[in-house]
């Protein structure tokens, strides 16, 4: 037996996702990404094959893809909604979002969105076994053996729902799983900036 008391315990530098089902049409939202992968060349960025749409800010579209305003219009308020809730003394600024459309076999790589404050990631469409986001730490225990045989504290893997939107610290690595289903994953990307 050990001889001691007064043992406190907490966590270190805490961070948080947060989830929330809106009431969208999907179908509607996913005739909006295959017209915009029909219409808009892909951009290179941590997708390893697979569409990925330019970003548009806010509602910065004209009327090409209105499907997919409600959605901004919900990611917004939720944004807010976050931020007061974690009593942050902040506001919403602002977002840019865009489409990434993957086919079987195609992932995106570890990565981190810039300087966002909040990154955000709506699950449109996707087969069985679309492949899981991934969030990892990337403060250094990765190289120490406290967590050699404990690794699953150093990532959380997030299995998607389809119609739902998660919502993170921009400062977060992350990466998405190769898409093992034979149709294509769908998503809504956002970087949202704050104030």
């Amino acid at each position: 037996m050990f001889n001691y008391r007064g043992v406190l315990e907490d966590t270190l530098f805490p961070s948080f996702i947060r989830s929330c089902v809106p009431d969208l049409n999907l179908n509607a939202l996913k005739e909006d990404c295959y017209l915009m992968q029909q219409n808009e060349p892909t951009i290179q960025v941590s997708n390893q094959g697979g569409y990925h749409s330019p970003a548009y800010k806010d509602n910065d579209h004209g009327d090409k893809y209105k499907n997919i305003d409600p959605l901004i219009h919900i990611v917004k308020g939720f944004c807010q909604d976050t931020l007061d809730r974690y009593e942050l003394g902040i506001k919403f600024s602002s977002l840019y979002w865009w489409v990434n459309i993957n086919k079987q076999y195609q992932y995106n790589f570890i990565h981190t969105h810039y300087r966002a404050d909040l990154i955000g990631v709506f699950y449109v469409d996707f087969p069985e076994n679309p492949g899981d986001l991934i969030v990892v730490r990337k403060d250094g225990s990765e190289y120490s053996n406290l967590y050699m045989k404990n690794t699953q504290l150093l990532q959380l893997e997030v299995k998607p729902e389809r119609g739902r939107f998660y919502l993170l610290p921009g400062h977060l690595w992350h990466y998405v799983r190769n898409n093992l289903g034979q149709e294509d994953r769908i998503s809504i990307a956002f970087n949202i900036h704050t104030s």
